[in-house]
């Protein structure tokens, strides 16, 4: 069952249909286990050094941490900072 499952990409539904996630397939590639074990060992080595202020382990989604990452497309903005990066390249 669990290969079936991984072979094609799957949605993930809440309780209304609606998508909120997606299970992704594993490629045919026979390199892909290494590169999945190349992604774990960077990431282990980086669960080390990383320091979580109080603040980021308990808020409104949960006790849990979570620190945000990366370019985002809200808060107001009209424009994603992702596109305004590419379109000063």
């Amino acid at each position: 069952m669990i290969d079936s499952l991984l072979s094609e990409c799957r949605p993930i539904l809440d309780a209304d249909g609606l998508i909120v996630g997606i299970l992704g397939a594993i490629p045919e590639d026979d390199g892909w286990g290494e590169v999945l074990s190349s992604a774990e060992a960077v990431i282990e080595e980086a669960r080390g050094r990383l320091q979580i202020p109080n603040k980021y382990k308990n808020h409104r989604r949960g006790t849990f941490p979570a620190l945000s990452v990366g370019l985002s497309h809200g808060g107001g903005q009209g424009v994603s900072l992702c596109t305004l990066y590419y379109l000063a390249l």
